[in-house]
C-alpha cells in the first residue's frame, strides 16, 4: 500500500512540474555578437505555482527565488494602491514559510 502510495505521489509530482513549466519562458541564447532578447514575464500565479511546485521537489533555493520574486511583484501593486490585499497576505506567508525551511536545512 506505501509503494502505490509513493507512486501516486511521484506521478502527481510530475503532472505538477510538467504544467507548471509548461509555459515558463526559456531563455535562448543568443548567436555571437547578437543581443539578447528579453524573456517575456512570468505571471504572478505562474510564478507562485512554480514556487510550490519547487517546494514539493525539494528545491528550496529555487522555491524562494520564485516566492520572492512573487512577494516583490505584488508588494508593489499593493504600494501603489496603499493597501494590504489578500494576495500580500498569502505570498508573504509562503514565503517566509519556504524561507524558514530553508534555513532550517542549512543547519
Amino acid at each position: 500500500m506505501a509503494e502505490e502510495e509513493r507512486q501516486q505521489a511521484r506521478r502527481e509530482l510530475d503532472k505538477a512540474k510538467r504544467l507548471a513549466f509548461a509555459f515558463a519562458p526559456v531563455e535562448d541564447p543568443a548567436p555571437e555578437g547578437e543581443k539578447k532578447k528579453p524573456v517575456p514575464k512570468i505571471s504572478i500565479p505562474h510564478l507562485r505555482s512554480q514556487a510550490k511546485v519547487h517546494l514539493a521537489m525539494g528545491d528550496l533555493n529555487a522555491a524562494y527565488a520564485d516566492a520572492e520574486q512573487v512577494y516583490l511583484a505584488v508588494n508593489q501593486k499593493a504600494g501603489y494602491i496603499s493597501m494590504r490585499t489578500d494576495d500580500l497576505e498569502e505570498t508573504e506567508a509562503l514565503r517566509d514559510t519556504i524561507g524558514k525551511m530553508r534555513d532550517e536545512a542549512r543547519q
